[in-house]
């Protein structure tokens, strides 16, 4: 029995010594010149302290591959004139080489480097081809020269399936990301106090870090647009971006945006709404759930939550169930594009899409362009002016036809209608606007109505 009581303490022991091993923080060890730490079985450099004008990096340290090369690992070695990174290199930090006459020398317009690195970019034109291999971006790779992409539109190679930390951090310039389908994780701070206009993501995306679209700077006002294809959610409360349902959110990830976003929500298609939704998104108050959700996990919004849904909804019967707040919204559309278009625009204008505001909204513009506005194809700009002031402008993403104006008996005091897009159709039913007394001036493709 003594022996047996004095195996089990020494298997505690044991037990507690490994915990306390396992929480301390990595130790610096030192290969000749180059101080490194071991994590996951793999080696980051850390700092490089040598004299040598020509650096050999190693592939293996005690006999496990290096991996990382650190932020800032080269800082203060301007002598080094020449650096060789081995394939087993996966990520290179923010600034790791800045400071070497070899970084600087570096004119390539794109240098890659270990295991499919892009170290840095010389690119200067407005279209941006990164070339198939690159794996990763390495922190801050765009700031040769002077530091930003200019109006560009930079394509992503199907190789690369993370958008690295810090990658494009402090990026300037009216950049769009695009070719991001296969993007599986987005980095911590990846697009902090960057000026990315936007980027579109695909429903694969699983993950995104903290602080990943975060902004400190408070004289910029940012207008960061983030397009998904796919089944998921709009949250914000301008609703300018769009996250898939299964994406891990960190913490702060939209942090100093306009509006603080706020709201969710979810797409025509969910039928139910779990836990597991909701896991990253207690921090939002507002929850947009359509009628064709049949049902609700017990217990997941967050205290002071909102519900916004339709009259008779299984999610208006939870909501009065369950002592959460609900609004009424309108009856569903018939006209789901026209919906999609004017949501939008409402949430510019902080405005709530509901019975309440629409009847107090007097002038509603869809038009493909706008004077001293920029033109785009692809896009249209939806315009909302309420009675009170209150005036909303969004440049959207051309999606469905609209084919039925009947949907604008919701606006009683609507004045004036400007339709001038071809996302108008041709053959749209527009009867109903002879049945509103308010309308004083309506255009539709060209076509005075009244």
């Amino acid at each position: 029995m003594k022996k047996s009581m004095a195996v089990l303490l020494i298997l505690i022991v044991l037990s507690l010594t490994a915990c306390n091993i396992g929480s301390k923080p990595a130790k610096e060890c030192r290969e000749g010149s180059f101080i490194y730490i071991v994590k996951d079985n793999e080696v980051t450099i850390i700092k490089y302290d040598g004299t040598e004008e020509t650096v050999i990096i190693p592939d293996r340290i005690s006999n496990k591959p290096v991996a990382c090369i650190k932020d800032k690992a080269f800082s203060a070695c301007s002598h080094v004139k020449e650096v060789f990174i081995p394939e087993s290199v996966k990520s290179v930090g923010v600034g790791a080489f800045d400071d070497t006459e070899w970084y600087k020398s570096l004119k390539d317009e794109f240098v890659v480097a270990g295991d499919g690195v892009l170290i840095k970019c010389n690119q200067t034109s407005k279209d941006i081809v990164i070339p198939e291999g690159v794996k990763s971006l390495s922190s801050t790779f765009y700031k040769a020269g002077d530091g930003g992409f200019f109006d560009a539109v930079i394509y992503l190679p199907a190789t690369l399936k993370k958008i690295d930390d810090y990658a494009f951090y402090k990026a300037f310039g009216h950049i769009i990301v695009c070719n991001t389908e296969q993007i599986e994780e987005i980095g911590q701070s990846a697009f902090e106090d960057s000026t990315v206009d936007r980027i579109i993501i695909s429903d694969k995306l699983k993950s995104i870090k903290d602080r990943a679209f975060a902004t400190t700077d408070k004289t910029v006002k940012r207008s960061m647009t983030i397009e998904m294809t796919g089944g998921g959610y709009y949250v914000g409360t301008q609703k300018k971006v769009k996250l898939p349902f299964a994406t891990s959110l960190g913490k702060d990830i939209f942090y100093g945006l306009d509006g603080n976003m706020e709201t969710v929500k979810f797409e025509d298609g969910t039928t139910a709404i779990t836990k597991d939704m909701l896991t990253c998104l207690q921090s939002f108050a507002k929850f947009f759930i359509p009628g064709e959700v049949t049902c609700i996990e017990k217990d997941i919004f967050p205290e002071g939550a909102i519900i916004y849904t339709e009259a008779g909804s299984a999610a208006e019967k939870y909501a009065k169930d369950n002592s959460v707040k609900v609004l009424i919204l309108p009856e569903s559309f018939k006209d789901r594009a026209l919906e999609k278009l004017l949501i939008p625009a409402f949430l510019s204008a902080n405005l709530e899409f509901t019975y309440d505001n629409m009847q107090i909204i007097t002038s509603i513009q869809i038009r493909d362009q706008v004077e001293g506005n920029v033109y785009d194809h692809y896009r249209v700009y939806v315009i909302v002016q309420a009675a009170t002031g209150a005036k909303g402008i969004e440049h959207i993403l051309k999606q469905d036809n609209v084919k039925s104006l009947e949907d604008l008996k919701f606006f009683t005091k609507l004045e004036y209608l400007l339709l001038e897009s071809a996302i108008i159709d041709g053959s749209v039913d527009c009867a109903v606007l002879k049945s509103m007394p308010a309308l004083k001036e309506a255009v539709v493709n060209n076509e005075s109505l009244k």
